[in-house]
């Protein structure tokens, strides 16, 4: 029942997120001349272009895997982690659970190494992104560029804030289990401490580190000409102090998955960024729902593709 409701208002959220940004277009109809002049050219390189991030973000957590469980073989995990990544785009998490599922099933790799990997995969990705950004675009301004000093001041206390919140949690659990608690949350607060510091142990180990490295930098660049490529879809035309901080946003966004696809949060988040760098909010809307939707025709077509081979 309390599943069934919280299901519920992730929907209700959605519906209305995605009703206010209709609101918002359609009060903005003269930016929506954008949408006459794209540029097929540009999209149909995109669509290739998305199946790549996608592929590339996808090896960073199969080395990861790979390295505890010898027997993980790339080519009978991709199908259904494609699966999993399409289910997700409808229900959070569904997706997740079904990978899960599938891994303990073909692969013997129980839940907790799945999750702690997943995370783990994910929370570097997101911390190499915001430094990756910083770094450049601190190089790009001079140090002391106006324009992108808002977007180079948030990057920062992004990346602290994601080298922070871990280190504490680990903490905070740590000193928590010292406490006497009720059984249940005194086991829930075990589980956690546990899973913190599996993440940090994953991404630390020596021998995962410098690969985790090489594919995470790959797929910054891949993103990169991804977002390069959706700009020109929608002929706007930007340079890399625009594109990079849509990198880092990107992967932030991804981080965790609050609403089905975290539709209506991506296109506001798109939207206001795209504010911050003196582009049209509309602009980084549309942005957002090009991507969306293109991600959606990759995936489906995976999808069917992956389900027929699976059966």
């Amino acid at each position: 029942m309390k599943k069934k409701l919280i299901e519920n208002v992730r929907y209700l959220i959605a519906i209305l997120l995605v009703a206010s940004i209709a609101v918002f277009l359609l009060k903005n109809k003269d930016k929506l001349e954008l949408l006459y002049n794209i540029n097929f050219m540009y999209c149909f390189l995109l669509l290739p272009c998305v199946f790549l991030t996608h592929l590339v973000g996808s090896a960073n957590l199969f080395v990861l895997l790979k390295a505890k469980h010898q027997k993980l073989v790339w080519i009978k995990w991709i199908g259904f982690h494609l699966v999993k990544r399409f289910m997700n785009m409808h229900l959070p998490q569904s997706g997740n659970v079904y990978e899960a599922i599938k891994m303990k099933e073909k692969f013997g790799i129980d839940t907790f190494c799945y999750v702690s990997s997943f995370g783990a995969v994910n929370w570097f990705n997101a911390c190499l992104n915001c430094f990756i950004s910083f770094v450049l675009l601190l190089g790009w301004s001079g140090g002391g560029g106006q324009k992108n000093m808002f977007v180079i001041g948030g990057l920062l206390l992004l990346l602290i804030i994601l080298i922070v919140v871990p280190l504490s949690l680990d903490f905070l659990f740590l000193h928590a289990r010292k406490c006497s608690f009720p059984g249940t949350f005194d086991r829930y607060v075990a589980t956690a401490h546990q899973l913190v510091r599996s993440m940090r142990e994953d991404i630390m180990d020596v021998r995962i580190f410098p690969r985790l490295l090489l594919w995470n930098i790959l797929l910054f660049c891949v993103s990169t000409v991804s977002l390069f490529l959706g700009f020109r879809t929608l002929d706007v035309h930007v340079g890399l102090n625009v594109l990079i901080p849509f990198v880092a946003l990107n992967s932030m966004v991804a981080l965790v998955s609050i609403l089905p696809s975290n539709i209506g949060i991506t296109e506001y988040a798109f939207g206001f960024l795209g504010d911050a760098l003196n582009l049209a909010m509309t602009i980084g809307i549309l942005l957002s729902l090009l991507f969306r939707l293109l991600t959606y025709v990759v995936f489906l077509a995976t999808y069917f593709l992956t389900t027929i081979k699976l059966r």
